[in-house]
């Protein structure tokens, strides 16, 4: 998404966007911050958190990605998904304990 577009999605000026962007808007307001979080797709928590990394960003937009699309889902497949994860994780972490034996 490039600067217009994500202006016109939160109902800001591409210059606002632009400003805020390199640093030129030191304060923006709580609204403002809001309406781009909505934009974006994202929390407010997550635009106002400070990632340790690139990577750090790019996993938890995947991952508010994913909460959307499943949230968006009937609850029966809901459900599915998140029994799917929870035995995913499982078998992870036993893979990780098994490597720690070795």
């Amino acid at each position: 998404m490039n600067q217009q577009e994500l202006a016109d999605k939160a109902g800001l000026s591409r210059a606002y966007v632009s400003r805020l962007e390199r640093g030129l808007i030191p304060n923006p307001t709580i609204t403002e911050l809001g309406k781009l979080a909505e934009a974006l797709g994202i929390t407010l928590a997550t635009l106002t958190t400070a990632p340790a990394s690139f990577e750090d960003t790019h996993l938890s937009h995947e991952w508010s990605e994913i909460q959307r699309q499943v949230e968006s889902l009937p609850p029966s497949l809901r459900e599915q998904i998140l029994r799917i994860a929870r035995q995913s994780i499982e078998i992870a972490n036993g893979a990780s304990d098994l490597a720690r034996q070795n």
